[in-house]
């Protein structure tokens, strides 16, 4: 088990977005890495730059990682660079949802329409919590 002490916070922001955060997988680790984050939210800011903003983000990126609740988190310290980081990765989104509804109308077999479909309602739900950050709300 990683001392969450000597984690990066490139680091954390992997462990932050990744699915298993939660204070159940992680027991009291989770409230560690929580308190690291708001500790320094413009380091961890900056990570997640580099980690999905400075390059283009992958489509799993987008729709599977929970990039919306680190944003929406980051909006608690930093409500204008969270605003700046929120419209970004909507308009990644966006295209996201175009691409996504052309192979949808072209997709040749069911297991295809399944897969996107499912990344369809994780990215809608994603770009609803973006969207209320981006908005000041």
């Amino acid at each position: 088990m990683t001392d969450t002490a000597s984690l990066t916070p490139q680091q954390r922001v992997l462990m932050f977005v990744g699915g298993n955060f939660s204070r159940a997988a992680l027991g009291p680790r989770y409230q560690q890495i929580l308190d690291a984050i708001d500790a320094d939210p413009r380091a961890h800011l900056a990570a997640f730059d580099q980690l999905f903003l400075a390059r283009p983000a992958s489509r799993i990126d987008l729709t599977d990682r929970h990039l919306d609740s680190f944003v929406a988190r980051m909006n608690r310290h930093l409500p204008q660079e969270a605003r700046k980081v929120a419209r970004r990765l909507l308009a990644r989104m966006a295209s996201l949802a175009r691409a996504q509804a052309r192979e949808m109308s072209e997709a040749a077999d069911e297991s295809s329409t399944v897969e996107i479909d499912r990344q369809q309602r994780e990215l809608v739900a994603r770009r609803e919590v973006l969207a209320q950050v981006a908005h000041g709300a």
